[in-house]
């Protein structure tokens, strides 16, 4: 059977501009021996890179998105290319990638690429986003982008049922050791109001205005701050579990180690560099108390996802700067004392149906692990690399709907009917808010506010001066 490749890539930016250059030097090193991963389709790179980010850029610039946010943006977009291009020069991962789909919600981004050769493949794009911070606004949420992919392997497929369908999710929840109910709060927004609708018609087009190629499912233009759509939209539209969709989910989840803060000392006892498990400073160790692990296997949160065992160090939270060594097992691991280490960066991801086919071959992964530490950022990127049936999931019958219990037959909770409204009052929100703190807490946003008061004076003073 033909197989799909992707890799997933989550990283919380820290609101910095990344290096393209040192980004990109670290993008694809989590890929497996080329060996271990050629498929059917042709080529070694993998045919869809995801991006999931989050705190992409400063508070108000991701508000005002467009302009503001494309330069960031731009750096991730040169990253990837200069990746494939560098991979292409030792002739063993050969082909550049185009860029499919960006969408941002807030500070919460996702990117996808496909390898050229695949751009093709994607039929049609349903996009939804949802804002789960303060007001519903975007400073905490999830965008995501689900994807209709033809055959790669020159079968013409006619019928919708026949595309293999993808959905990708880029989320960031609740932050602090006290805030685990939140988070699971947050999930059950997303899972609520998470609705996905075609990229045409959707009411959260991004203002996000990246250079893409001439393949790319966008026109390039900035897009309208909030379009309208037909009455058919709410007909289309579907939630985050869809029975025919294969499901993965990255992002900053926030879930830690401890449900306290640290007391004064407890740093001495953070995980370093180490191969003996015997070790207390062996990062399994403090892996026993990852809050995700219990959430998920309460049934509290991410409902029904998975994710493979965990062996590499936590994500979260660095210093400011690289660790004194070129690998992890040298030197330490500069940790922020205030904050537990904790896996906050997680990619998860929902299992072939029972209702498929039986011989069908199930998800094949190849790598689950940490990209090298950016300085930019207290957050260590995490991939994950693996392969999926390229054979679209069938519609479960009648019986299996009605005795199922996996998430895409029941999900947990139900659509939000008025979640095209709260998203269209929560942008409006952001680009006041985003306008204001543009004006206030930034340079440039001083300048023209000291523009706009000089300008007034003026006036005003030559007003006065032209009255009797």
């Amino acid at each position: 059977m033909p197989e799909l490749s992707l890799f997933i890539v989550t990283f919380n930016c820290a609101c910095n501009l990344i290096q393209p250059k040192l980004f990109a030097s670290h993008l694809l090193g989590a890929l497996p021996p080329v060996t271990s991963r050629a498929s059917d389709n042709g080529g070694s790179l993998p045919d869809i890179l995801v991006l999931s980010l989050q705190e992409v850029a400063p508070l108000p610039l991701s508000f005002l998105g467009g302009r503001f946010l494309a330069p960031y943006l731009n750096n991730f977009h040169h990253a990837v290319q200069l990746a494939s291009a560098a991979g292409q020069g030792d002739g063993s991962r050969g082909g550049h990638y185009s860029a499919i789909i960006s969408r941002n919600v807030g500070s919460t981004a996702i990117m996808v690429f496909a390898r050229q050769g695949c751009a093709d493949a994607v039929k049609w794009i349903d996009v939804a986003g949802v804002g789960t911070g303060l007001w519903a606004m975007g400073n905490k949420g999830a965008v995501g982008a689900r994807l209709g992919l033809s055959s790669l392997t020159g079968r013409i497929r006619h019928d919708e049922a026949d595309l293999v369908e993808v959905t990708f999710v880029a989320a960031h929840l609740a932050p602090s050791e006290r805030g685990c109910q939140r988070r699971n709060e947050d999930w059950e927004s997303i899972a609520r109001r998470l609705v996905f609708a075609p990229v045409e018609a959707s009411p959260l087009r991004s203002l996000v205005n990246t250079r893409r190629s001439s393949s790319s499912r966008s026109d390039g233009e900035q897009d309208p701050l909030l379009p309208g759509g037909s009455e058919s939209d709410a007909a289309v539209s579907q939630g985050i579990y869809r029975p025919t969709s294969y499901l993965f989910l990255a992002g900053d989840l926030n879930y830690r180690t401890n449900g306290s803060s640290p007391a004064p000392n407890a740093y001495r006892m953070y995980p370093q560099p180490t191969h003996d498990i015997a070790d207390p400073r062996h990062h399994i160790h403090l892996l026993q108390g990852d809050q995700l692990a219990r959430e998920l296997q309460a049934g509290r949160t991410c409902h029904g996802l998975k994710e493979l065992p965990i062996d590499f160090p936590p994500t979260y939270k660095y210093l400011s700067k690289p660790p004194q060594q070129s690998g992890d097992h040298q030197g330490v691991w500069n940790w922020e004392r205030y904050r537990w280490p904790s896996w906050c960066d997680r990619i998860l991801f929902l299992d072939i149906p029972p209702w498929s086919s039986a011989d069908r071959r199930g998800l094949r992964f190849h790598e689950y692990t940490t990209l090298p530490i950016t300085p930019t950022s207290d957050h260590r990127p995490v991939a994950l690399s693996l392969s999926i049936p390229l054979e679209p999931i069938p519609q479960p019958s009648e019986d299996v709907v009605e005795e199922g219990s996996d998430p895409r037959l029941n999900p947990p909770f139900s659509l939000d009917p008025a979640w095209r409204e709260k998203r269209v009052w929560a942008r409006r929100r952001e680009v006041a808010v985003g306008l204001v703190a543009y004006l206030v807490l930034t340079w440039e946003g001083n300048g023209i506010l000291l523009a706009l008061i000089v300008g007034c004076a003026g006036g005003w003073w030559v007003a006065r001066g032209l009255l009797p």
